[in-house]
C-alpha cells in the first residue's frame, strides 16, 4: 500500500527587527506588492520595489515564517520631523495636542497568506511594549478606507474625512496606545503588557458604568485640583461648551451643573416643576414613581397615572389627569431603567399634549441621555436632567439639568431646596463661573475627559460599539437560555432577563458572568418578587474584549 509523504511542518512565525539589507530588500518588495499592486496607492515599480520616503526616520517590525517575509509595519516620532499623515489633514494642528507624545503608525502589511493568522498582532505586541514603555500614549494612522471596520474595532477614532491617494482611500485616525494594547490582547491570545484594565471586572451595568482609561487618567490628575481654582472654571466651560456642541443644545437653553448623583437631578428637577405648580407623573416603573414619592415629600401636589411597560402610553388618561388636577407640569422618565423600557415615543407624544395645554414637560433622562438615540430631541422637553455616570461615560457625582428659558420663568412660587437649589447653581455659574458648593471634583473632571471621548468617537459611532455589545451580549445570555423581559419599547442599553429557572436562577447567571469577569445587576427593591437581573452596554466597552470573554461562556449550560 502506497503512503503518503508526510507534510512538512510550517514554521513558525517570528517576529523580528530587520538589520541586514536583504531584511530590508525584502520589505521594499512586501511594500511594492501591498501598497503599489494590491491597493493601487503607487505606481508599480519595474524592479518591484518600494522605498517608503519615510524609511530612514522609521522603526520596523517585521513577521517571517522561515525564511518568507510575511508582514512588517513600522512608526516613526513628531521629533524626528512632520508626521505623514499631516498631508492627509485638512487641518493638521487637531493633533497638535497629541504630537509630542504620539508615535505614527505606518506601513502595516501582510501577505494575503498570513492575513487570518496572528502575524499582524503579534508584530504589533513588539511595537506596543517599546512605544508604551518610551512613554508614548497616543497612536496616529493612516487607515485605508476597506479596513475601517478593523480600525474602529481596535479602537481608532478618526480625524477628518478620508483623502484619496493614488488608487486607495485613506482616514486619518488616532487611539491611545494602552487602549490599543488591551485590543492586542484580545487578539490570539497574545501576551502583551500587563494591563490593570485586563484584570478588572467589566460593568455590564445600568451604572456605574465602565469607563474610558482617559477617564481613569483624569480622575487621578484631579486629586490636587481645587474647585476655586482658574483650572476648575476652565474644566466646568470645556464642559458646557462640549455640552452644546455635542447635543445641539439652543443658546438660550441653560445648562446647570450640581454635586449630585442621579437622584438628587432629578430632585432639582421635581422641586423646580413645584414652583411652577402641581405635577402629572406618568410612570411604567421604579423610577417613575421615584418621581411621586419625590414630589410627595417636597409638598408638591401630585397624581400619577401608571401603566405596564408592555403597554403603550394612555394618552387620554394623562390629559384627564391633567384636567383634573388643573396641574401644570407633566414629569416623565425617558428610559425606564427598571425593566429596560425605552419610553422616547411616549416623550415625544407628551410634548404635544403639554404644549396643547399651555404646561410644561420635564424629563427624567438620567440613564439614557448619551446612549439612547436621537438625544438632542430630548431637548425639545422644557426641563432635562441627567448625570455624568451613566450613558455619557464618566462616574457618579455630578449632576446636569437642561432648562428652557420658560421653563425658568413660570417658577413663581419659593423654592423649598439649598444644597440642590437650581438658582443657587445659575448665580454661581453667571457670576463667577464655578460652583456654589464644594462639588465631587473627580466628578467633573471624569466627566469632561468623558465628553472629549465621546466627541471624539462621535454620537453614531458610540450607538453603533453600543449595538455590537448589545447584540453579543443578548446572544451570550440567550445561549443560557435567559430572555429578555417584553416591554413596548426596548431600550438601546439595558435589558431586564428572566433566567431559565429552578436552580439556574439569576444568582447563577450572574455567578456564569462573574467568573469571566463581568458584573451585571439584581436590585430586589425594583424588581418586584419576580427573579430577574439585568445587563447594560450604555458604559465604554470595546466589542472586541467583551466578544472574547463572552466567548467562554457558552459551554456548561
Amino acid at each position: 500500500m502506497a503512503t503518503s509523504a508526510a507534510r512538512s511542518p510550517l514554521p513558525e512565525l517570528v517576529v523580528r527587527r530587520p538589520s541586514s539589507p536583504e531584511d530590508f530588500d525584502a520589505l521594499r518588495r512586501l511594500n511594492e506588492a501591498v501598497f503599489a499592486r494590491e491597493i493601487g496607492q503607487h505606481q508599480p515599480s519595474d524592479d518591484g520595489r518600494l522605498v517608503d520616503p519615510f524609511e530612514q526616520r522609521s522603526h520596523f517590525y517585521t513577521a517571517w515564517r522561515g525564511d518568507e517575509l510575511v508582514g512588517m509595519v513600522c512608526y516613526a516620532t513628531g521629533a524626528q520631523g512632520p508626521f505623514s499623515i499631516d498631508a492627509k489633514l485638512d487641518d493638521p494642528t487637531v493633533i497638535d495636542q497629541y504630537r509630542a507624545q504620539a508615535i505614527e503608525i505606518r506601513l502595516l502589511a501582510v501577505t494575503p497568506g498570513e492575513r487570518m493568522t496572528r502575524a499582524c498582532w503579534l508584530m504589533l505586541r513588539d511595537l506596543a511594549r517599546d512605544v508604551v514603555a518610551q512613554g508614548y500614549r497616543y497612536a496616529l494612522i493612516s487607515g485605508i478606507e476597506s479596513q475601517q471596520r478593523l480600525y474602529q474595532r481596535a479602537g481608532f477614532v478618526a480625524l477628518g474625512p478620508a483623502v484619496r491617494r493614488g488608487g486607495a482611500l485613506f482616514t486619518p485616525m488616532m487611539l491611545t496606545l494602552d487602549r490599543f494594547v488591551d485590543f492586542g490582547r484580545t487578539h490570539a491570545h497574545l501576551d502583551l503588557l500587563p494591563s490593570a484594565s485586563a484584570r478588572r471586572p467589566l460593568l455590564l451595568t445600568p451604572g456605574p458604568v465602565a469607563v474610558h482609561h482617559d477617564v481613569r487618567a483624569a480622575l487621578a490628575d484631579a486629586v490636587d485640583l481645587h474647585h476655586r481654582s482658574p483650572e476648575f472654571r476652565v474644566l466646568l466651560a470645556a464642559i458646557h461648551a462640549r455640552l452644546r456642541r455635542l447635543f445641539a443644545v439652543p443658546e438660550a437653553t441653560e445648562i446647570v451643573l450640581a454635586g449630585a448623583g442621579g437622584t438628587g437631578a432629578t430632585e432639582m428637577l421635581i422641586g423646580a416643576a413645584g414652583q411652577i405648580g402641581g405635577l402629572v407623573v406618568v410612570s411604567n416603573g421604579h423610577f417613575g414613581d421615584r418621581l411621586s414619592a419625590m414630589a410627595t415629600d417636597l409638598g408638591v401636589a401630585c397624581s400619577t397615572v401608571r401603566y405596564r411597560p408592555e403597554d403603550p402610553l394612555p394618552t387620554a388618561e394623562v390629559a384627564a389627569a391633567l384636567e383634573a388636577s388643573q396641574a401644570r407640569t407633566v414629569a416623565v422618565v425617558d428610559m425606564e431603567t427598571s425593566v429596560g423600557c425605552s419610553n422616547r415615543a411616549a416623550v415625544h407624544a407628551l410634548r404635544e399634549l403639554t404644549r396643547a395645554r399651555a404646561a410644561h414637560l420635564v424629563v427624567d433622562a438620567v440613564s439614557s441621555f448619551g446612549g439612547e438615540p436621537d438625544g438632542a430631541a430630548l431637548l425639545e422637553a422644557d426641563a432635562v436632567a441627567t448625570v455624568s455616570g451613566k450613558a455619557l461615560g464618566g462616574v457618579p457625582g455630578a449632576a446636569i439639568l437642561f432648562l428652557r428659558p420658560e421653563f425658568l420663568e413660570a417658577r413663581t412660587r419659593p423654592a423649598h431646596a439649598h444644597a440642590l437649589s437650581i438658582d443657587r447653581h445659575l448665580d454661581a455659574w453667571r457670576q463667577r463661573g464655578d460652583l456654589p458648593f464644594t462639588p465631587p471634583i473627580q466628578a467633573f473632571a471624569g466627566l469632561g475627559a468623558a465628553l472629549d471621548v465621546l466627541e471624539r468617537e462621535g454620537l453614531a459611532r458610540k450607538h453603533a460599539r453600543q449595538a455590537e455589545a448589545m447584540a453579543l451580549v443578548e446572544a451570550a445570555l440567550r445561549g443560557l437560555g435567559c430572555e429578555p423581559e417584553r416591554v413596548l419599547a426596548a431600550s438601546a442599553t439595558t435589558r431586564t432577563w428572566r433566567p431559565p429557572g429552578g436552580e439556574r436562577d439569576s444568582a447563577w447567571a450572574m455567578s456564569r458572568l462573574g467568573a469571566l469577569g463581568l458584573q451585571a445587576y439584581q436590585n430586589e427593591r425594583y424588581h418586584r418578587p419576580i427573579d430577574v437581573f439585568q445587563t447594560s452596554v450604555m458604559g465604554h466597552l470595546e466589542p472586541p474584549e467583551l466578544e472574547h470573554r463572552l466567548a467562554r461562556l457558552a459551554g456548561g449550560r
